[in-house]
């Protein structure tokens, strides 16, 4: 915002330069100066055109030549002139009044400038669009980490905060409506962006475009309101999207990803082939394409490489299948007094400075102390497991509000850059709070 109004400032200073140059005495002296020469032929030829006048009223030269002598003298005007008209500049003094009417525009410019975009500019949906892009930033910082404070990035409360406004001054703006449902969801507000959908997608009604897509959008939410647990909540929101359109992408993904870790690849490979239709380009190429790849390759349907390609894949696949993280996962006593014993825990292994969870566990703190198995079968999508890489950061987190975005007062525990050699045995404490 900072720049905008800057830059704002920066074109009414050059508009009141360009208005107050004509006064300032250096302009005036070099347009003098540019007209000179102009003017001192301009004097000359009135003295010889005053002469011939003179010559012809004592007779010494008739109308015919005079005529003649003036076109000639016109000519050589003309030619040192460089242009076809020839225009008298006098030197007027600049007086104050002057300076009034100048400054009298310049005021109405600037003043009247800044009223219109105060009336019509959008300065609060620039900031509300930069606030949600820090935010995108700052998760892919630090979603691999536990926060140290526990707090969100304060541009994107304050985006949400805007937007709540926006839309209670506006309810028919469904452009802000819809931003603020996938703020809610960006910052684990999964609730909120499930009824803000619902309700986007009763104003829209049945016969809408968008009716399904709205749809299908709370259906993803509500399945990460759920923990990305297949309930019955869950699949009568995908079964409202598909009765909508039975094409409906997101719908489709999530059925396809249930199918998937229920080992029914033939039907998770059908979900995502159908989701293909009306999905997203950018959908496609990163989630759904991987995906049925892979649930091809679980059912023997990628090609077959080489001999020699096999033999190596072979070696390979035994090396990388045999990764895993074996935890000893317990609670510090000091801490078991602050949580209920349905608290819900999340625990994570992540890629070293990636997002994305390469398996997970969700327990809860009554199964504690537990021993918990990270490994490819834990995989949260079928694209990203923990055999793809060498090091991992691994988190154990006590969900206060049952959700996997970090809040204030979870508690949790962490290791970074672990490195996956075979099967890696550790034990682990929860013992910190996220403040």
């Amino acid at each position: 915002m900072t720049g905008l109004w800057l830059g704002i400032i920066a074109l009414l200073l050059l508009a009141c330069l360009i208005l107050f140059l004509p006064l300032m005495p250096f302009y005036r002296r070099r347009v003098f100066e540019k007209t000179g020469h102009q003017q001192e032929n301009i004097g000359i030829f009135k003295d010889r055109l005053e002469e011939l006048e003179i010559e012809k009223d004592q007779g010494n030269i008739d109308e015919t030549a005079f005529q003649l002598l003036k076109t000639e003298l016109e000519k050589s005007l003309l030619q040192d002139a460089g242009s076809a008209e020839i225009k008298t500049l006098q030197h007027h003094q600049v007086s104050g009044q002057h300076w009034m009417v100048i400054s009298s525009i310049a005021l109405a410019v600037g003043v009247g400038s800044l009223g219109m975009y105060v009336k019509i500019g959008r300065s609060d949906d620039l900031a509300i669009f930069m606030a949600v892009g820090n935010q995108a930033t700052h998760n892919q910082t630090v979603a691999t980490k536990e926060p140290q404070g526990g707090q969100a990035a304060p541009d994107m409360t304050q985006a949400v905060a805007m937007l709540e406004a926006k839309v209670k001054q506006n309810p028919e703006d469904t452009q802000k409506q819809y931003l603020l449902a996938n703020s809610y969801a960006a910052i684990g507000q999964f609730d909120k962006a499930a009824v803000l959908y619902a309700n986007m997608a009763e104003k829209a009604g049945a016969n809408s475009e968008e009716y399904a897509k709205l749809l299908g959008a709370r259906a993803q939410v509500v399945y990460q309101a759920q923990g990305e647990r297949f309930t019955d909540e869950v699949k009568q929101a995908i079964d409202q999207a598909l009765a909508a359109d039975p094409q409906e992408s997101s719908a489709l993904m999530i059925l396809g990803i249930q199918a998937f870790r229920t080992e029914q690849y033939e039907q998770a490979v059908e979900f995502w082939e159908q989701s293909l239709v009306k999905a997203h380009p950018g959908q496609k190429s990163q989630f759904i394409e991987p995906a049925i790849a892979a649930a091809k390759n679980k059912l023997g349907l990628a090609q077959q490489p080489t001999t020699v390609a096999a033999a190596k894949q072979t070696t390979d696949n035994s090396a990388t299948a045999a990764k895993s993280v074996v935890i000893d996962l317990s609670l510090a006593e000091a801490l078991r007094s602050k949580v209920s014993p349905e608290a819900v825990i999340f625990v994570f292994a992540r890629p070293v400075g990636g997002r994305m969870p390469l398996a997970v566990e969700r327990i809860k703190v009554r199964d504690l102390p537990r021993q918990i198995i990270l490994d490819d079968s834990k995989a949260a999508m079928p694209t990203a497991k923990l055999s793809s890489v060498n090091e991992v950061d691994i988190t154990a987190r006590v969900s206060l509000s049952g959700q996997p975005m970090a809040q204030k007062g979870d508690l949790y525990t962490s290791v970074e850059k672990l490195a996956l050699v075979g099967r890696m045995q550790m034990q682990l404490v929860i013992d910190k709070v996220v403040e």
